[in-house]
């Protein structure tokens, strides 16, 4: 059958207009993944279990990176918060010369997640803990004090001064209304999250040959709470009357934080292991042996369990038997703590790379040269986030949501005009086709 020329006029045009639809149907997908897959990271380990998971797409592709120069940030549990497009993040201790004297000084930072521009800051004489942001309230250590900031404005709503030798590094969790965190001195403290005054205080016990102190992150999960401390010994403590419920003595220090997964405690230790723990009673599940230190936290995601090493690998191991699923060397050690996002984990490393590993492969997506990354990364609406010894915070995107709704509008509009003109074509032909039978 013969085609006349406006019914092959309608077939270009239909064919024309469905292959923009089609193109365009993806940036609309992804705008709508955007909108609908929004996660924000408000403490370490992204929430009180420390899974480092977010439920945030991540960045496949690097289309975009800023950086905003904030200040030193070189500690290997440096990490922040990302929320309601905020990030908020502190310093390390910076030195200044002022008319021959040195004076020591530290910067908290709440800056626009999406822009970088300062938002409020607040100084001190010393360096940060990484922060906590809870109902309005940003929670973070300093020297001897805890600090409570308004998360907008950066009022301080109330200040926690331990003992002189106390020195907060261990990033708060808040859980029920509770801020737990530890210090230098060995103790875990429990304070009221409105008022801060404290609820109670374990102090862990002294082991001849072991550092002092908790820089571990605790985690909270079904009233119970597990940190790890520089004695060697992870503990887990009731969390309404700080009780010990049980604890476990690994072989050196511990600076790793506890993740929490289907009743298993995974956490590193600087003998060079990898244990899980029952988390009701304690008993060790297995332990994996890496090549060095492991003072990268654990993060958990379909059933595996991801962290780095002093060795300079990343590693993936089964949740259940510890078997080691692949590893990824990077170029110097990773005190850096994974975290992961739609089937990626992203990790800094020593060597000055942010990376981006395939979870299920460990194959490398994609890597971006900075400076020594210890800090663990934080994801948020499609963004990842990170700090560097250099002193900038940068962020990974993929692209902008303005940019896909501006090409998604184009190719749209597009597509309407090639079909709006090929249907007047054919009207104004087949019209003029019947004025010609009648006449």
């Amino acid at each position: 059958m013969k085609l006349k020329r406006n019914q092959i006029i309608l077939i270009i045009a239909f064919i024309i207009s469905s292959l923009c639809f089609i193109l365009v149907s993806p940036l609309f997908n992804a705008n709508m993944a955007s909108a609908t897959t929004s996660d924000d990271w408000p403490m370490f380990g992204h929430d009180p279990s420390h899974s480092g998971s977010s439920n945030s797409t991540g960045p496949l592709s690097i289309y975009q990176s800023d950086n905003y120069q904030l200040g030193r940030f070189n500690d290997s549990d440096r990490s922040f918060c990302v929320v309601a497009g905020v990030v908020y993040v502190g310093s390390d201790p910076l030195t200044n010369i002022v008319n021959n004297t040195m004076f020591h000084y530290g910067v908290f930072y709440a800056v626009d997640a999406k822009t970088g521009a300062k938002i409020w800051s607040y100084t001190t004489d010393t360096g940060y803990s990484p922060p906590c942001v809870a109902d309005g309230t940003v929670y973070v250590g300093s020297g001897d004090k805890v600090f409570a900031f308004n998360a907008i404005s950066g009022e301080i709503i109330w200040t926690f001064t331990g003992y002189s030798a106390d020195l907060f590094l261990s990033a708060p969790c808040v859980v029920n209304g509770v801020v737990y965190f530890g210090s230098d001195s060995g103790i875990l403290y429990a304070l009221n999250a409105k008022t801060g005054a404290k609820i109670w205080s374990y102090q862990t016990e002294a082991r001849a040959g072991y550092w002092s102190g908790v820089d571990s992150s605790p985690s909270v999960v079904n009233d119970i709470v597990y940190f790890g401390a520089r004695n060697g010994i992870v503990y887990a403590l009731n969390a309404g009357s700080g009780e010990k419920i049980w604890e476990y003595a690994t072989g050196n220090a511990v600076w790793s934080s506890p993740c929490v997964a289907n009743g298993v405690v995974y956490i590193g230790s600087t003998d060079d292991n990898v244990y899980a723990l029952n988390a009701a009673s304690g008993a060790k599940i297995w332990n994996y042996s890496t090549g060095y230190w492991v003072t990268s936290s654990p993060c958990f995601a379909n059933g595996a369990v991801y962290v780095g090493s002093l060795d300079h690998c990343v590693y993936a191991l089964n949740a259940i038997s510890g078997a080691k699923i692949w590893n990824f060397t990077t170029g110097d050690g990773v005190p850096s703590s994974p975290c992961f996002a739609n089937g990626v984990i992203y990790v800094g490393s020593e060597d000055g790379k942010v990376y981006a590993l395939n979870a299920a492969s460990g194959e490398k997506i994609w890597s971006y040269y900075t400076t020594t990354v210890a800090a663990a990364p934080c994801i948020a609406n499609g963004v990842v986030y990170v700090v560097a010894y250099n002193g900038y915070l940068y962020a990974f995107r993929d692209l902008p949501d303005q940019l896909y709704s501006t090409v998604a509008v184009v190719v749209s509009i597009v597509a309407l005009i090639i079909v709006i003109i090929s249907l007047w074509i054919f009207y104004a032909r087949k019209k003029r086709k019947k004025t010609n039978y009648t006449v």
